[in-house]
């Protein structure tokens, strides 16, 4: 039971926390601090198998030549004047605007992956869920 309300076992109004040993604490399937809750985004391996090494970033790359090096470089750096990734916001996050097709970009290069217009369809939706649900790793 929550100590705050000891009559209530869950800690906000839609019920997607739950209060563990007196903390609000997501349920499962869930991230956030505890109040507020949200699905949980995809995790960052099946982020880099997919776009970074099935893409061929790794190539140019070197930086992302481990999984633990490009999660430190994508949520640690700047990209083309700004955060590459700002995690929970998708919009200012630049390695979106980098790298997903049909995103508005000004300078800094061209579109990545190499010789594309850029990642679309499941690729872009992944990498724009993982941003979304925290960047989690």
């Amino acid at each position: 039971q929550h100590p705050a309300a000891p009559d209530q076992t869950t800690c906000n109004a839609d019920g997607s926390a739950v209060c563990v040993a007196g903390a609000c604490q997501c349920k499962p399937g869930l991230s956030g601090d505890g109040v507020t809750c949200k699905a949980a985004g995809p995790s960052f391996a099946t982020v880099y198998t997919t776009i970074f090494q099935g893409k061929g970033c790794t190539g140019c790359h070197g930086q992302f030549g481990s999984q633990s090096a490009a999660l430190t470089w994508l949520t640690t750096q700047s990209l083309c004047g700004g955060k590459a990734v700002v995690p929970g916001d998708v919009a200012s996050s630049t390695i979106v605007q980098k790298t997903v097709a049909g995103v508005t970009f000004s300078g800094c290069g061209g579109k990545m992956p190499k010789g594309s217009s850029g990642l679309t369809g499941s690729d872009a939706d992944l990498l724009k869920a993982w941003i979304a649900g925290g960047a989690q790793p």
